[in-house]
């Protein structure tokens, strides 16, 4: 009788195992590693855990559910009423009026840069301030679409970490620009209203709430898919 233990992990593809191990902790690896059993076994077992615990997962989250859901009515409150601030304070011709200038003045470009972290799917401020201006500028020959994803932003899908580099525009001291630049003026308020909004509590548990279920939605897809593949290395 053989008395070594035969490591199934050894006869199988290295990138299927990595498939396997990349859903297990530590601990979990290594005492997978160590038994005596085939491959069909462990992505049952494997499989079934991380199932189970997403399950778990999820019905925690459910039982948040209703205060989810009563944090998103006072959300949509807020974007009525911001919406009916911006219409307002705001005026097409006032980007035209940007537009123009041949040499904008620092300050403006400053605010400028905020406005264009605030609406694009980046996380870090940019510095080169020759390509904030350009973009600007290609932001405005599209006036229709920049005007709707004005009006459209949706503040609740703000990071704490953007709302934190966001609130940098607060130290700015910019009354001067703002004083004879109208479209400067409405950019920065914009910011300011956002920024106010988005601090309420209500908003954290909204955002970390949503960003769970997408997590966990996420790794059931995962998991799903890597099954389908072994059944598919199987054949």
């Amino acid at each position: 009788m053989n008395q070594y233990k035969t490591n199934y992990f050894l006869t199988v593809r290295p990138e299927v195992v990595a498939q396997i191990c990349q859903f297990l902790d530590i601990s979990s690896y290594l005492k997978l590693r160590l038994l005596n059993s085939d491959m069909d076994f462990i992505v049952k077992l494997i499989n079934t855990l991380k199932m189970e615990q997403i399950k778990f997962c999820l019905r925690n989250l459910q039982e948040k559910n209703q205060q989810s859901q009563e944090c998103k009515k006072l959300i949509e409150q807020d974007k009525i009423k911001l919406r009916e601030y911006w219409k307002g304070i705001f005026d097409k011709t006032y980007f035209f009026e940007i537009k123009t200038l041949s040499t904008p003045p620092p300050m403006l470009i400053e605010i400028i840069k905020y406005f264009i972290f605030l609406i694009n799917p980046i996380e870090k401020l940019r510095q080169d301030n020759y390509a904030i201006w350009k973009e600007f500028k290609q932001l405005i020959t599209k006036i229709d679409n920049l005007i709707k994803r004005i009006f459209e932003f949706e503040p609740e899908k703000l990071s704490k970490i953007k709302l934190s580099l966001l609130s940098q525009i607060l130290e700015l001291n910019c009354q001067n620009t703002l004083h004879y630049l109208h479209g400067a003026e409405f950019i920065y308020l914009y910011i300011l209203s956002i920024i106010e909004v988005r601090r309420n509590d209500y908003y954290n548990f909204y955002y970390d709430y949503q960003n769970k279920l997408l997590e966990y939605e996420k790794m059931i897809k995962q998991l799903e898919k890597f099954e389908e593949k072994y059944q598919f290395e199987k054949q």
